[in-house]
């Protein structure tokens, strides 16, 4: 990680809970080569405010500047700040993926989300408003 909390990654495997907790991640840029991002690799970093992923990573993305880590096949939003735009192609928001983010304050769970996991929105401690659109199928614990 650089001196202005850019954190640059682009080892082929981020191991589960590699980065918790860590507040000086402001910045995070994943490389091409990653493939593999463990659970609440990126949890409980509040200052977190830009997430993007190289656009000639075949595993993730963060098309159009939506701050958040996506898996492409499968659709589901693996971590975002409280910067993150919830894009049409995601499907699922993964377990922990804004867990920690204080600044968030405000969520839209739009329609074409079919779940929401466990632990999602655990330890947003800003939050005031949340709005859930019709179509939702599923909201896990936390």
């Amino acid at each position: 990680m650089d001196n202005n909390g850019i954190l640059f990654v682009d080892d082929v495997k981020i191991p589960e809970i590699a980065h918790k907790g860590n507040s000086s991640i402001r910045k995070i840029h994943i490389g091409k080569n990653v493939r593999f991002i463990g659970a609440e690799a990126f949890s409980l970093c509040p200052n977190l405010e830009s997430i993007e992923v190289d656009e000639n990573n075949r595993w993730f993305t963060s098309k159009n500047g939506c701050n958040a880590i996506i898996d492409k096949t499968s659709g589901v939003l693996l971590a975002g700040c409280y910067k993150t735009e919830i894009p049409e192609y995601v499907k699922e928001i993964g377990p922990f993926a804004f867990c920690g983010q204080t600044k968030l304050k405000k969520v839209t769970i739009p329609s074409h989300i079919r779940r929401v996991n466990e632990y999602a929105f655990d330890g947003c401690s800003g939050l005031v408003e949340l709005n859930v659109e019709k179509g939702v199928e599923h909201i896990g614990e936390y």
